[in-house]
């Protein structure tokens, strides 16, 4: 399947630079993304989930308001529940978010790592990763029931192992 292998591929790509993981939430419609892909760490998954942190979360906040990128560490005047900042706590330190679509159909997606900053030419490198797994999921009306369920089943991998 064309749609999957691609899609596979850029996550790989993706993953490669991001080493405290990263979480993409692809076309999200009244608040549900239609497809989630998470790479952080279970304990730091676990803990956001139980703790409904997606609702106090500023990189979700910045995300559903602007579209672009923006790195955490100019968000720490929305992080009023500390979110960032226990997300240290997992080792997760230095990130940034990318939104991108339509209010409709918003993809938000955040890349983590620990020891330092993205650089501007690995931000606009998963800048470019995000817009293409944006476009590559957008219309999936054309594809089969089968590779549907194909990509379905490989968001839940990657968000749950």
């Amino acid at each position: 399947m064309k749609h999957a292998s691609n899609i596979l591929s850029i996550l790989a790509s993706v993953d490669k630079v991001c080493s405290a993981g990263y979480a993409m939430a692809l076309h999200i419609s009244f608040a549900t993304p239609r497809f989630l892909f998470q790479t952080y760490d279970r304990e730091w998954m676990a803990y956001y989930s139980q703790n409904g942190l997606v609702m106090k979360d500023p990189t979700v906040r910045w995300g559903f308001e602007n579209t672009g990128h923006i790195l955490w560490s100019d968000l720490s005047h929305l992080d009023t529940d500390n979110v960032l900042v226990t997300a240290r706590k997992y080792g997760i330190h230095h990130g940034f978010t990318v939104s991108t679509g339509v209010q409709s159909s918003r993809s938000i997606s955040s890349f983590a790592r620990g020891g330092r900053e993205f650089t501007p030419g690995e931000i606009a490198q998963i800048c470019e990763m995000a817009e293409q797994l944006h476009l590559e999921t957008a219309d999936l009306k054309d594809l089969s029931a089968k590779d549907r369920d194909e990509l379905k089943k490989i968001s839940i991998e990657f968000t749950h192992g």
